[in-house]
């Protein structure tokens, strides 16, 4: 079999009888597809749009494999898939049509769960093809993550669903190609997850020289939303959409504002590094630090009790020598050890607690020996 790789994700193949096909790469071993029934996964077809909107199937006739890669075929069409255009490179064409097709996805029911560039291909003739669903869905499971990453993390929201996730991949590819950055970044598939879920981004006017506000706040407004609350969907894209076509992206500004901006922009990816970085090390040591943080607060507690003892005034502050005496009984009495701590001074010795012993008892005796013991009832004389 002859074929010629026209991209990363697509090839021209020739088969038997000079049959040429269209052949969708999957970047997956037949290991991969052992576990699973092909007619299953191109029981849905894919489609072929036309510019005028007109529509018809692409099936996957078949499969094969070519250098250890699973590659599906079907209907030959030149072109070239869409994931070989960097988004910073899109037009408004191309966001025009990915919000046609997912119109039609979400309206007729078409099981396509999120977007992916690989799974459209733009042809020659101004057709778009879309590869079959089930058989896309099946190979981005598979796929490893560090290829995941730069086909569709960037753009897909993790908690959004139909018209509202797609809203969110035009907008996150729209911020792209007005600022040359992406909204989130991230190099592991649950940190993008995170950044997405802060609903924090800097506003494209910040890093877009002339970039008009109604642009701005727009995509803002949409990358940032609260999935529990309402959001907007394809009308709202629709009258956002109109306004960039009719007024454009961006306004005239002075070379002074330029370059404020630009200097901004360094400032703020810089910012935006060093914060990435710093969640990332949160991240690696999360268990370490919480750890730390408690032995450090039982620290600061223990000193804080040693420093509280040794500086507040004595309990017995105020107590003449006879109350200090009873002060000190009462206390073993009932095993309050900072008052007996605080009875007895610093420079107390044992022979000095031992004659107030017998001073206590030789004031108790005096006393019964006076007034009698009272349990008894009875008087001295």
């Amino acid at each position: 079999m002859d074929y010629i790789l026209q991209d990363r994700f697509s090839m021209k193949l020739a088969l038997k009888k000079d049959a040429i096909k269209l052949g969708f790469v999957t970047g997956l071993s037949n290991r991969s597809f052992a576990v699973t029934n092909f007619r299953d996964l191109r029981a849905v077809p894919g489609l072929i749009v036309s510019p005028e909107g007109d529509v018809r199937p692409w099936e996957a006739e078949g499969v094969t494999e070519i250098e250890g890669q699973v590659v599906v075929f079907g209907p030959w069409e030149p072109g070239h898939s869409l994931a070989e255009i960097d988004p910073k490179d899109f037009t408004a064409d191309h966001l025009k049509k990915i919000r046609e097709l997912s119109a039609r996805f979400v309206e007729q029911g078409i099981p396509v769960k999120r977007y992916s560039p690989a799974a459209f291909y733009i042809c020659e003739s101004g057709n778009w093809i879309v590869f079959p669903p089930l058989l896309v869905n099946f190979i981005l499971e598979q796929l490893p993550e560090e290829q995941t990453l730069s086909l569709f993390e960037y753009y897909n929201h993790p908690d959004l669903h139909q018209e509202r996730a797609w809203v969110f991949t035009l907008s996150a590819l729209s911020y792209e190609i007005i600022t040359k950055e992406k909204p989130f970044v991230g190099k592991k598939r649950n940190e993008i997850h995170d950044r997405i879920r802060e609903r924090r981004i800097v506003p494209p006017e910040r890093l877009a020289a002339g970039c008009r506000k109604s642009i701005s706040a727009f995509i803002s407004r949409v990358l940032c939303q609260d999935p529990e609350l309402k959001g907007p969907v394809f009308k709202d894209w629709d009258i956002f959409y109109e306004d960039w076509q009719k007024e454009g992206a961006f306004k005239e500004i002075s070379e002074e504002a330029k370059q404020k901006i630009h200097l901004r922009k360094e400032k703020e990816k810089k910012k935006r590094d060093r914060q990435y970085k710093w969640n990332l090390f949160l991240n690696v040591h999360k268990k370490s630090l919480i750890v730390g943080s408690i032995l450090t607060l039982l620290g600061i507690i223990m000193i804080s009790s040693i420093l509280t003892a040794v500086f507040r005034p004595p309990l017995t502050k105020g107590m003449g020598p006879e109350d200090v005496v009873k002060a000190y009984y009462n206390a073993i009495n009932t095993l309050d050890y900072p008052l007996i701590r605080d009875c007895i001074g610093k420079d107390v010795t044992q022979e000095d607690l031992g004659a107030v012993k017998m001073e206590y008892l030789h004031s108790e005796t005096e006393t019964l020996r006076r007034f009698g013991n009272p349990s008894r009832g009875k008087m001295a004389d």
